[in-house]
């Protein structure tokens, strides 16, 4: 049954959650398998929509969620597990916001002070390949160009992008959907670079990319690399944890831990034709749908930041993520089927 909370805000409904109630309140059953009515069923009742009755009481929304998910808490081991979830208390507890604003706090965390001299040092493209030692003519810029071909737009104010030679169509950029966040403090970065180039050379990348200027070389995710295949994606990642051993990472929140410092973890993206409406990358959607759940939290019952997380996490684990790991519950399944 709805509950009277619900009865005053409204949201949209899917075409699913449409046939779904029109055929609960006729008292009709399925005619095929196209509806996961479990999972609806979750949705509708942990969002306050619906209310169910586990024992005397009619509960719904977080009150409901003890019931029908069990104790959902991101507490693992691991640097970027424990980014995740101070990423998440921090935005429960912020004041009231709108979920665009969420998301760039979620998506944000953990980034470097930009200080005027970064700013001044990484100031574009052109300073940021001399900072890394990929100015024109440089030893490591020859070595490395011989396997990369830089394929950045000036107008491309975020990235440097580069992609291996051979496979410079947007096909292949637009297939590999699987991809490696190597996270280091930026002070440490031109020291890493001839290492990383010479694991990027021996592995199966497609494409990579680094920050383009101050701001987006001290981001989280300052370099990430692009792969086809799950098998491609992590054998890089062992390798660069390898040949990278001993400099420390940062971690990238919501990203699958490769090494518990968090030098290298893993995503996954949506695929090209959903970009437009499900966000442009894993982290993109994971910020997203979280800024979501976090700001419909107190229509739910959850009052405190912890009920809030709670929620959140509960909610996103319905999209088939695995919240401990941030990973999609099993990477074997076909990639379009998780962002549905």
């Amino acid at each position: 049954m709805p509950t009277s909370e619900s009865m005053g805000r409204a949201r949209l409904v899917v075409s699913e959650e449409v046939e779904l109630l029109t055929r609960r309140s006729n008292g009709t059953k399925a005619c095929d398998g196209r509806l996961n009515e479990r999972l609806l069923l979750l949705r509708l009742v942990l969002e306050g929509a619906m209310q169910i009755r586990p024992g005397k009481e009619w509960v719904a929304g977080y009150d409901a969620s003890k019931w029908l998910l069990g104790d959902i808490k991101d507490d693992s081991a691991g640097a970027v597990r424990s980014l995740s979830g101070g990423a998440l208390t921090y935005a429960a507890s912020l004041p009231s916001m709108t979920v665009k604003g969420l998301t760039a706090r979620l998506y944000s965390y953990n980034q470097q002070p930009i200080t005027a001299r970064w700013q001044r040092m990484l100031a574009g493209q052109d300073g940021v390949l001399a900072y890394l030692g990929l100015s024109e003519s440089t030893p490591l810029q020859r070595r490395f160009e011989q396997t990369w071909a830089c394929t950045t737009n000036r107008a491309d104010a975020a990235w440097i992008r580069w992609a291996r030679r051979g496979q410079v169509s947007s096909g292949a950029q637009r297939e590999s959907l699987f991809k490696v966040y190597v996270s280091l403090p930026v002070q440490n970065l031109p020291a890493a670079l001839p290492m990383l180039a010479e694991s990027l050379a021996a592995s199966q990348a497609t494409f990579c990319k680094f920050g383009a200027d101050a701001a987006n070389l001290m981001r989280p995710d300052s370099v990430v690399a692009y792969f086809l295949s799950i098998r491609g994606m992590e054998a890089f990642a062992m390798d660069v944890c390898t040949r990278l051993h001993g400099l420390p990472g940062k971690g990238v929140p919501f990203t699958a831990l490769e090494r518990r410092d968090g030098l290298a973890s893993l995503g996954v993206d949506p695929p090209h034709r959903l970009c437009q409406t499900r966000g442009h990358s894993w982290r993109t959607w994971v910020a997203g749908r979280l800024a979501e759940h976090l700001a419909c939290a107190a229509t739910t019952g959850a009052t405190t930041p912890g009920e809030r997380v709670t929620h959140a996490l509960g909610m996103l684990s319905l999209n088939d993520i695995d919240v401990d790991r941030w990973q999609p519950s099993a990477f074997t399944r076909p990639v379009g089927a998780l962002w549905k």
